[in-house]
Order: structure tokens, then sequence, then C-alpha cells
């Protein structure tokens, strides 16, 4: 990887980002232990891959506080800058393009699903064709393509063990997303957690009944439960109903 740059950007690229200290506009806490923090600007993400057709230079690999893998600045030929998802092997100097035809495949390209040929590493997949780059974003994530099962759909395999058809037109990006070694990272000190804008977590067993459901004097003896009562570990949140589940061969779930 190469050097990495920290509050060094572009303005018309930044927006100023509003923390809600877990409150909602009511004023009331929506989401617990949130709060403080250091202050972070939100950096435009081009998920869409507006400049087609035009090879960008990469200017710049930088840390970006939203998320867990690097950003890298491109410079299009026609001026035009963006920020983009980094990939491993990316480096300053390096020239990438967005293209609706086949690509280099060494280099972290966009094209459409069905210009990659099979068992092709991929990363910034979009659920649905013009939809956005939804899945394989987070760091040291990446996808494998297994089969071109028809003129319409593509088998591809995600990160979390499942297989699922997309759209042929979706975009898709060369390579895996950096920072891989970021599952290793671990935190020093409480002050760090502070910093990221988490607050002491209290266990429920400590509390008195009317705050949680643990609370009381007894200990054990319940399932896990949230504050409002919902149960927690291993409870599945994904929507049964959902349209897109007809496009699942394998889930993710044994």
């Amino acid at each position: 990887m190469s050097l990495l740059y920290k509050n060094i950007g572009i303005k018309k690229l930044f927006l100023n980002k509003k923390k809600s200290g877990g409150r909602n506009s009511s004023g009331l806490t929506s989401v617990q232990h949130i709060g403080g923090g250091s202050k972070k600007k939100y950096r435009f993400i081009d998920f869409f891959r507006l400049v087609r057709e035009i090879p960008g230079k990469v200017r710049k690999i930088e840390y970006d506080p939203n998320r867990n893998c690097f950003i890298c600045l491109v410079c299009y030929k026609n001026s035009v800058l963006s920020y983009l998802i980094c990939s491993d092997d990316l480096k300053i100097g390096d020239i990438l393009i967005t293209s609706l035809n086949v690509v280099s495949s060494n280099l972290p390209n966009s094209t459409l699903i069905k210009n990659v040929s099979v068992g092709s590493f991929i990363f910034n997949l979009e659920f649905f064709p013009n939809y956005g780059s939804k899945l394989l974003r987070s760091a040291g994530s990446f996808g494998q393509v297994l089969k071109k099962v028809n003129e319409d759909y593509v088998l591809v395999r995600l990160k979390s063990k499942e297989i699922r058809m997309f759209h042929n037109n979706c975009f898709i990006s060369f390579g895996v997303v950096s920072n891989k070694n970021y599952k290793f990272e671990f935190l020093y000190k409480a002050g760090q957690s502070r910093y990221r804008g988490i607050r002491p977590v209290t266990r429920g067993e400590a509390k008195n009944p009317v705050d949680h459901p643990h609370g009381g004097n007894t200990s054990g003896g319940r399932q896990p439960m949230t504050p409002k009562g919902n149960l927690t570990r291993g409870v599945r949140t994904r929507m049964l109903s959902k349209v897109s589940n007809n496009l699942i061969l394998k889930k993710r779930h044994k």
C-alpha cells in the first residue's frame, strides 16, 4: 500500500457530519452507548461510476473515518475528481477506467459483470443495475464469479459464503478491498473507543428491572435480550418476504 494521507482532501467532496448522540427527532435515546467522539467529515464516494469510458489517474490514497477500508482520489482526463473504494494492490499513479466493455482485471477497473471471466475476484458489487454498489465494500471483502447461468444472470459467491444470482448489467470492480488486516486490529485503551463515539456499556444484570429485562436480584435463567426485550444472539433479521431472496441458491446459514 502506498503512502496514506489523513485529513487532506477536496472541499467539494466533503460534507460536515452532524452527530446525533443516539437521539431521535424527539430527543429520546433510540440507540444505546453512543456519544462524544472525534469530529468527522463525510467523503462522497462514487458508487454509481458516473464517469465512464474516460481513464483516470490515482492521485492519493486516503484514510476515511466513516469506513474500515481506504479510499483513493482519482483525477480523470476531463479534470473531474472523485473518490473510489481502494483495492488492496492499488498504488498512486495507477490508471483506472470504468467501461461497459471488457477491461483489464490487473487493476480495480470497473465493468459489467457479464464481461468478467469465471473465477475472478470482485468487489463493489451492485444489487440491481444502476442501483449503486451495495455489497463487498468493507475491508478485505471480495466475491468470486462462479458461473454464467444464462443470458441475464451470473452466479457469485459472496464473502458470507452465500451464493446468489446477479443481473448481467450490474457493475463490479476487480480485486479485493484494501486494509485486509483490519480484522486483526484491536484497541489498546478505553479512550480509543471514546474517540469512535462509543460510550461504556453496563451489563443488563447490573441494572434495575425497570431498565432491563435481565435486571433484578437474580442472574441467568432468561434468554439474552436487548433493553427493549427483543431476542439477541442468532436471531435472523433479514426479511423472509423479500423478492430478491428468490435469487439465492445457497444461503449463508447452515
